[in-house]
């Protein structure tokens, strides 16, 4: 009996690899995201305190270069949140087609998996055949002597 060999599997070994390789690439942007995600929710609670040091110092009489300099520094903390906002966009955006090409592998795999059990299927669907056989040759010989001697014994009386 001769062993089943898929003529693809070096191709279907190939597209694992490559699949495995695209998820690895997934979890890095994943994990870039958190951390640009956690940087942004950092520098809005520096933010909120800026803000909140603000109007706690309006509230007192206050010099108007030090207001000055407080919205400059807010205008620099606006601007830096907003680059980190920008950021995480085209972040969100190289998720997005590591998705796609995480997708796209699978597919591939996917379809080659189809494949070997469909040629799985029928290699076993003929090996069973040939068993079969192989017994179906191995029994008829002794029916067919047993058939015979019965009617020759069947004559004789």
């Amino acid at each position: 009996m001769r062993k089943f060999a898929f003529r693809l599997q070096v191709v279907l070994d190939h597209r694992r690899e490559e699949e495995e390789k695209q998820l690895r690439i997934l979890a890095a942007v994943q994990n870039e995201k958190w951390r640009k995600e956690q940087e942004i929710s950092q520098q809005d609670e520096i933010r909120l305190l800026h803000l909140q040091i603000m109007s706690d110092f309006q509230k007192d009489p206050f010099d108007p270069r030090e207001m000055v300099d407080m919205h400059n520094r807010l205008d620099a903390i606006n601007d830096d949140f907003f680059g980190l906002q920008c950021e995480l966009t085209e972040i969100e955006n190289k998720l997005q087609k590591q998705q796609q090409k995480v997708l796209e592998s699978m597919r591939a795999r996917k379809v080659l998996d189809q494949l070997r059990d469909k040629q799985m299927t029928l290699y076993q669907h003929e090996v069973a055949r040939e068993e079969l056989q192989i017994m179906e040759e191995a029994v008829n010989p002794r029916i067919s002597r047993e058939a015979m001697e019965r009617a020759r014994n069947q004559t004789e009386i």
